[in-house]
């Protein structure tokens, strides 16, 4: 079962991303610029990207999320800097 019981029954940690981008209230069109950091630098394991500030200063620092820079230091300071 899901963290929250949202999702029922699953394996695998998709699941678990979509749980906690719910519990944020992380609208469709950020879950998906998250979803895009957390596929590039944690495939394995994408609620990493909600543990780790790391993952998401790698975002800010690679071109291919150069438009969305003010985004994830928005994340990083209500994530990690609170």
């Amino acid at each position: 079962m899901s963290l929250f019981g949202f999702l029922g029954q699953s394996s695998g940690h998709m699941p678990l991303f979509n749980d906690v981008c719910m519990y944020h209230k992380i609208d469709k069109k950020s879950r998906l610029l998250l979803n895009n950091i957390a596929q590039k630098f944690s495939p394995d394991n994408p609620v990493k990207i909600f543990l780790d500030r790391n993952y998401l200063q790698k975002a800010i620092a690679d071109p291919d999320f150069a438009n969305f820079v003010d985004q994830i230091n928005e994340y990083i300071t209500n994530w990690f800097d609170k």
